[in-house]
């Protein structure tokens, strides 16, 4: 099962970049669309933290994970966030 299939199972709503934007867009632009729609991003990539940092900003949230390249964005079903703890 892959990741955005297993969140999804889990009461999250998630997507991959893949089927909102262009998988060769640049990481601002996700980083942009998850900040602009309430979404945290979900990535094995160290430039969603230095991104953060380098605009001094607060949102997104980025949770950097180290397995598989895959990035997600999400919301709990529920209202919730990915990040809110339940």
């Amino acid at each position: 099962m892959g990741l955005v299939s297993n969140l999804v199972s889990q009461g999250f709503e998630v997507v991959h970049w893949s089927t909102v934007g262009q998988p060769e867009a640049a990481d601002s632009e996700s980083f942009d669309f998850a900040s602009t729609n309430g979404w945290i991003v979900f990535t094995h990539d160290l430039d969603f933290g230095m991104l953060l940092a380098a605009l001094r900003t607060s949102a997104p949230s980025v949770i950097q994970v180290r397995s598989q390249r895959r990035i997600a964005v999400g919301n709990r079903r529920d209202g919730g966030s990915c990040d809110s703890g339940g």
